[in-house]
């Protein structure tokens, strides 16, 4: 899609926050150095997910340098999902050609948004991009948890079946035309998003990966942690088992695999603790933990991710 006329292609990147005014700040300050794109009216939308409002003076006084029209929306029923369709419904109420989602915690690459934009037209303008979110660590993290964390290595133009909302452009008829909306039926449960996307990818909608789309994300000292990990990669394991079952594979299959990774994987933990190899001792505990949360998902154990945020 590119403009026609005097038309111009308007994209609103969705900012969903909560009780985080500081990294919120960041974020938005680093879209004001975004490079300009012709034919393109750029909007800013902060959805609080909070009945305090701790962000509403951040965003309302916040200089935007004549960049981007920017605005604030509060949605008082905790959740996620719930908070990312009240960015989809206020998108389609302003006529909105894309919806752009990032965090909070995450500050742009001045040329994040032409690439993510520029890729998806190069491809038809019809399809949804997912770029890339490189890491940032508190200085002095060893390296057998930093390296645990990684941008995932996926070159441009990668199919993918599914995707997170931390950096991705998709075309408002996804909300619109196909009626696709985030699932609340347990708001506060990760992998909502990749339930999202994967039922945009069942309806025949494209997914690609643009590594050159790149954000960066903080993460925290209370992240950088074994423990905050091992739940993240349980959390997983449920998600995938949902995306398998969705695809059609049996229990059996699921447990089968998942059993076989769970033994393999104790068994390389005791053997890297035993030579010293830290950083390949987590990564196979972590996959433990996540083959248990797809043992989880069998039995469709949900778990409330965001009912504590740091």
């Amino acid at each position: 899609m590119t403009s026609v006329g005097d038309k111009r292609v308007r994209i609103n990147i969705c900012i969903l926050t909560y009780r985080r005014p500081d990294l919120l700040g960041n974020c938005l300050q680093s879209l004001t150095g975004l490079r300009e794109i012709d034919g393109v009216e750029l909007l800013v939308t902060v959805i609080e997910n909070d009945t305090e409002q701790l962000s509403r003076a951040l965003v309302e006084q916040f200089d935007t340098q004549g960049r981007f029209g920017i605005h604030y929306r509060c949605e008082p029923q905790r959740g996620i999902p719930v908070a990312r369709n009240n960015a989809l419904e206020f998108c389609l109420a302003e006529a909105c050609d894309y919806v752009v989602f990032i965090d909070d915690d995450e500050w742009v690459d001045a040329d994040w948004l032409s690439e993510l934009y520029g890729y998806c037209q190069q491809q038809g303008g019809d399809i949804v991009v997912s770029g890339k979110v490189i890491p940032i660590f508190p200085e002095n993290t060893p390296p057998e948890i930093s390296g645990l964390i990684k941008a995932k290595e996926r070159p441009t133009g990668t199919d993918l079946t599914a995707c997170a909302t931390n950096n991705v452009i998709l075309p408002i008829r996804l909300a619109r035309e196909l009626g696709l909306r985030f699932d609340i039926s347990v708001p506060l449960a990760g992998g909502t998003d990749t339930k999202f996307f994967f039922a945009a990818h069942q309806l025949g909608v494209q997914i690609k990966k643009c590594d050159e789309a790149v954000v960066f994300e903080r993460i925290p000292e209370s992240r950088a942690r074994i423990k905050w990990m091992q739940g993240r990669k349980y959390r997983a394991g449920i998600t995938e088992t949902w995306r398998r079952r969705q695809q059609g594979q049996g229990v059996v299959k699921i447990l089968t695999s998942a059993l076989f990774s769970i033994i393999s994987n104790l068994i390389k933990t005791l053997v890297f603790t035993c030579v010293g190899r830290k950083l390949k001792r987590n990564q196979a505990w972590l996959r433990v933990h996540k083959a248990l949360g797809a043992c989880a998902g069998l039995r469709g154990k949900e778990v409330e991710s965001y009912k504590v945020t740091d």
